[in-house]
């Protein structure tokens, strides 16, 4: 995940940010640049209008898939290191970003309608279809016990991070990457032991 360095670079993490947290794309400007620390004129000064920011939003979304799907192509990994590499990042951005599917809903149900949500749902598709490959060469069972495994895999990747988003203190070990590690070990291990 990048270091944001730049107001415009806050105001698309911040946006991102009041998605998950208010489970809608329609977040309010005053809320954004609040949330960001700048003057109302911000917006304007870097992205002209709200539609020009929500666009930007979605292009930073998709950086962010594409740096996930770049754990699970990597060629000199081993399936369970491409695993570890990729619920890192999803656990990293879906702290950073509580309720992150509300943009790939939105994109799944808008994609005819929007580019770029035509292009959430293209890289959505390849991230899945990536995850499938390498979840199956690591697991090693049949298409019955994989799907239910697949299925636990990812919900015990997103749903510690929206308990955390609620303030379930108890899970506020995943944010350091050491326990996460730990975590992610633990959940790899039982869904192939099974």
């Amino acid at each position: 995940m990048r270091e944001l360095n730049t107001i415009e670079e806050k105001l698309l993490d911040r946006t991102l940010y009041l998605i998950g947290k208010s489970g809608t794309m329609d977040v309010p400007v005053r809320a954004i640049v609040k949330e960001a620390g700048v003057n109302l004129g911000a917006i304007n000064y870097y992205f002209d209008t709200k539609e020009n920011l929500m666009d930007h939003v979605k292009e930073y979304y998709l950086d962010i898939i594409e740096s996930t799907i770049a754990h699970l192509v990597e060629n000199h990994r081993t399936p369970l290191e491409k695993l570890l590499g990729y619920g890192h990042d999803i656990m990293a951005y879906s702290l950073r970003y509580p309720g992150l599917q509300v943009l790939a809903r939105n994109a799944l149900e808008h994609q005819e309608e929007d580019p770029l949500y035509k292009e959430i749902g293209l890289a959505l598709g390849r991230m899945n279809r990536e995850l499938d490959q390498v979840l199956k060469a690591y697991l090693s069972v049949d298409e019955e016990a994989y799907a239910i495994r697949k299925i636990i895999f990812f919900s015990s990747l997103i749903h510690p991070s929206e308990e955390h988003a609620l303030g379930r203190r108890y899970l506020m070990q995943i944010k350091d990457q050491g326990k996460r590690d730990v975590y992610l070990k633990t959940l790899l291990s039982s869904i192939k032991n099974g």
